[in-house]
């Protein structure tokens, strides 16, 4: 438990560095205290007999310690491979003029691509009174499908909740007992096609599926290390490459059609198609944070989220504003490089994506 007290202390100097703990009294320890304990445990890990459960708490514990020092870094790239353990690579802009073609040959209508892109979200855009209805009747879908790839925890149970003013679109929050809690942030209407995406990836067998059974493998098998979440080291590296292949594994043009089963104007061949495309665009954080910390200002960042994600000026603003006020620099690559080592390591089997689900692994294991 040193680990997780540790992680849940720092959690009281470092805003967003704890977005989940468990059944977890915090200690009150100040920043040196903090550096010289994890330097300890560090230290001692070869008393840890397995050597992927070393190998996991020796790279968070270093993420920590990146942290507690408030080191600083000679370039963002040793920043993030010293946070996250991986290296920040944009999305190459090819693969974005790609995503660009795809939509415009999937969008109706004519003209320039970022209007009728834009056009085209606002017509197929949820009702909010529908939003927790719609996500429901998804996440059930998703869950059938999730139990029968890789089978689920019984007992483990999914809440649906709507609030307003948070920087993310989307949140699952683990309750303990193979409960969670699937939050939608309802500040910007939620896009038709964006639902089957937003369900996997947050629940079946996105974020949530992986809580419940690490909680079942894990935890209750004497780890205690997964009661608490964290926004650096690996261990969201691996969770956020978890939920985006989700997404890939149960997502399906069927998924569509249950959404315009209950949204009538949404048209689910055009929706699946244009959600493969708005996938890809969806990771322009990426390249935003790279420029962000070559030294771009406001206004060009903007300008490059509104080229290249053609989203509406109120959905760039918030991705601006998300951006800025992200407590780490390097979270994106959690999911465009988490995503990557997930992808490879899986293939096309079930049973290894369940090892992602149920083992404590590492980075070098996916590699």
């Amino acid at each position: 438990m040193r680990y997780v007290e540790l992680a849940v202390a720092l959690g009281e100097h470092v805003e967003g560095l704890v977005f989940g703990a468990i059944d977890v009294e915090p200690r009150s320890l100040g920043r040196e205290e903090i550096v010289a304990e994890c330097e300890a445990l560090l230290g001692g890990l070869d008393e840890v007999e397995d050597e992927h459960r070393q190998g996991w708490l020796a790279a968070q514990l270093r993420a920590l310690l990146a942290i507690a020092r408030e080191e600083q870094f000679d370039s963002f790239e040793e920043e993030v491979m010293a946070c996250f353990g991986v290296e920040p690579r944009p999305i190459p802009e090819p693969e974005l003029r790609a995503a660009h073609a795809a939509l415009g040959e999937a969008l109706p209508g004519g003209g320039p691509l970022a209007e009728r892109y834009q056009r085209w979200l606002a017509e197929t855009l949820i009702p909010g009174d529908q939003v927790p209805r719609v996500l429901r009747a998804v996440a059930d879908l998703m869950q059938a499908r999730t139990r029968e790839l890789v089978s689920l925890p019984d007992g483990e149970a999914l809440e649906i909740e709507v609030v307003t003013n948070e920087r993310w679109v989307a949140f699952s929050s683990y309750l303990g007992g193979l409960r969670s809690k699937f939050l939608y942030n309802a500040d910007l209407p939620l896009p038709a096609a964006d639902v089957p995406f937003l369900a996997a990836h947050e629940s079946y067998p996105g974020h949530h599926t992986e809580d419940s059974w690490k909680d079942v493998t894990l935890i209750r098998r004497g780890r205690p290390e997964f009661k608490v979440s964290l926004a650096v080291g690996i261990q969201p590296v691996i969770a956020e490459g978890i939920a985006q292949l989700a997404t890939e594994l149960v997502v399906d043009r069927e998924s569509h059609d249950l959404v315009a089963g209950l949204a009538p104007a949404y048209d689910p061949e055009v929706g699946f198609r244009v959600a493969a495309g708005r996938r890809v665009l969806a990771d322009i954080s990426a390249n935003l944070v790279l420029l962000q910390a070559r030294g771009a200002g406001r206004e060009e960042l903007t300008e490059y989220a509104r080229d290249w994600s053609l989203q509406p000026p109120e959905r760039v603003e918030k991705s601006i504003r998300s951006l800025e006020t992200r407590p780490f620099r390097g979270s994106p690559y959690c999911y465009t490089e988490g995503f990557a080592l997930c992808k490879a390591f899986t293939g096309s089997d079930p049973a290894r994506f369940k090892r992602l689900l149920t083992e404590q692994l590492t980075l070098e294991d996916l590699r």
